[in-house]
């Protein structure tokens, strides 16, 4: 039976977290899936873990380093399904994740990929914060070019516009950047959404930036997730906190990590004029209808509501 998702996972020097990606993979309710996982070049024992796994799903690969988009190229391009799941080798999917997503995307044939939110943990696994989300269709086109508003681990896209878009763009001048680009490339062609549920643990690695020599060896893909933590903790301090200094300080630590990006200074600046961050406050609470402190459901709950919705959808005349 032909898979209707195959799953990629491009892993490399990945040996610490890798195994509980993929057990979280196998553990899903959905099964109907193929599991595509490349070792690219790895100088560890990502292989040795990978080869362990002998579930009839997985098919794996080893390959010399290649980068991140073309791993995943390749993974693209032995996949099966008609729809495309992507997880990172550090991150985790909760089990109802791809069960989920599918009967939003049966439901809703005009959206072509589908996020989730995502709960931050530390290399520990610690829980850090849920990132709010901007969810609608809408909305999302109005701030994509600005800033990614997807989480790559919780996506799930339609595989023949990954193909017509050829996949991820190999030249990009960093190696973080190929997720962001496929994403606007892709969105020309379909709409895209956020699922407001937290089905994907998404995991940084708390460097101390106090240490030069330390930081020297973080990859730009970790500072960039580094960044990008420390903003959304800024965000959330200045936009539903009301907490100012807290914001100030982790605004500061994000351009540590990436200091060439505009908006961080901007964000700043935002904090530092009188009234402006209470006016821009007011328009990103209305635009990404999402309060965060509010109480989010919990996958289990999601789920029956959809069901739910997906019986009256089949059955309207429920509803007379």
């Amino acid at each position: 039976m032909k898979p209707e998702v195959s799953v990629l996972l491009s892993a490399y020097n990945a040996e610490r977290y890798i195994k509980k990606s993929i057990e979280s993979v196998l553990a899903q309710s959905y099964k109907n899936f193929e599991f595509l996982i490349v070792d690219d070049g790895s100088k560890d024992r990502t292989w040795e873990i990978i080869s362990r796994f002998r579930d009839k799903r997985i098919r794996s690969f080893k390959i010399d380093n290649s980068g991140v988009a073309r791993a995943k190229n390749f993974l693209l391009k032995n996949a099966k399904g008609d729809w495309i799941a992507i997880i990172d080798a550090d991150d985790i999917w909760h089990p109802l994740k791809l069960e989920i997503q599918l009967r939003y995307l049966r439901m809703h044939p005009e959206c072509k990929m589908l996020g989730t939110f995502a709960q931050v943990i530390d290399d520990q696994g610690n829980k850090l914060h849920v990132e709010p989300k901007v969810t609608d269709w809408l909305t999302i086109q109005k701030v994509i070019s600005l800033r990614n508003v997807f989480t790559h681990s919780s996506l799930v896209y339609d595989a023949s516009i990954a193909e017509r878009i050829g996949g991820y763009p190999v030249s990009m001048q960093k190696d973080y950047a190929e997720d962001y680009q496929m994403i606007k490339n892709f969105i020309k062609y379909g709409n895209a959404e956020n699922l407001p549920v937290v089905l994907v643990e998404y995991r940084i690695a708390l460097q101390s930036i106090t240490s030069s020599r330390r930081f020297n060896f973080i990859t730009s893909s970790q500072k960039i997730r580094m960044a990008n933590h420390y903003y959304i903790l800024a965000r959330i301090h200045a936009f539903y906190l009301n907490n100012k200094k807290e914001a100030l300080k982790n605004i500061l630590k994000s351009i540590q990590y990436g200091p060439g990006l505009l908006m961080y200074y901007v964000f700043i600046a935002m904090l530092l004029i009188p009234g402006m961050r209470l006016l821009i406050q007011k328009r990103i609470r209305k635009k990404e209808r999402f309060e965060y402190l509010q109480q989010l459901e919990s996958p289990e709950e999601f789920l029956q509501r959809l069901k739910v919705e997906e019986t009256q959808h089949q059955h309207p005349e429920s509803l007379t």
